[in-house]
């Protein structure tokens, strides 16, 4: 969509909010919070009089999605880092072009049109091959991967990426610094 055109929906989207908050304060209403935002409009939003807090989630993890949606200066959403991974290891490699790891639909979201992107690992491209699989086609046969080798992937949504899962481990270099319970997995009541 790019930022322009989500600057102008987001703004349509948003003007009932601002002119039903004017409305109730014209009528002697205290409106001391008044939410709106998202990580793809933060830097939209900020701009609308009225509003006292953004929403804005994801960016603290990102994901391809999001990356995807273009920033104000360029085609990518470059604001926030990807923090958010998940890790698979290499379970197979049958043939020169091709091989598996442990990561399939039941490790990714699969609401967008796209997958999971390997994290500083170029030469493979992965395709979801199963509940418990994805196959990593090997572009660059000098990169092939090792049977037992681990790979991080992106996302391609964090939000339900993370309803997979019951903890997430917090990790910055070689070091786990903390474990996270998921607090609402599995609760649907």
């Amino acid at each position: 969509m790019g930022w322009a055109k989500r600057r102008e929906a987001s703004h349509a989207a948003m003007a009932p909010l601002i002119e039903t908050r004017a409305r109730l304060e014209a009528d002697g209403m205290s409106v001391e919070i008044v939410a709106g935002g998202s990580t793809g409009t933060f830097d939209i939003d900020v701009e609308l009089a009225g509003l006292t807090e953004l929403q804005s989630g994801s960016y603290c993890v990102m994901d391809i999605d999001y990356r995807r949606i273009g920033g104000r200066a360029s085609d990518t959403l470059t604001d926030f880092e990807m923090a958010l991974t998940v890790a698979t290891t290499v379970v197979s490699v049958p043939t020169a072009d091709r091989a598996m790891v442990d990561g399939g639909l039941k490790a990714f979201s699969t609401d967008k049109p796209f997958p999971p992107e390997a994290v500083e690992r170029p030469g493979v491209e992965y395709g979801f091959a199963g509940d418990e699989h994805g196959r990593l086609t090997i572009i660059d046969p000098s990169r092939a991967p090792r049977l037992g080798e681990r790979i991080e992937f992106f996302p391609p949504h964090c939000d339900p990426t993370f309803n997979l899962y019951d903890r997430v481990w917090c990790v910055r270099g070689p070091r786990v610094e903390a474990v996270w319970d998921i607090a609402a997995r599995g609760r649907s009541d």
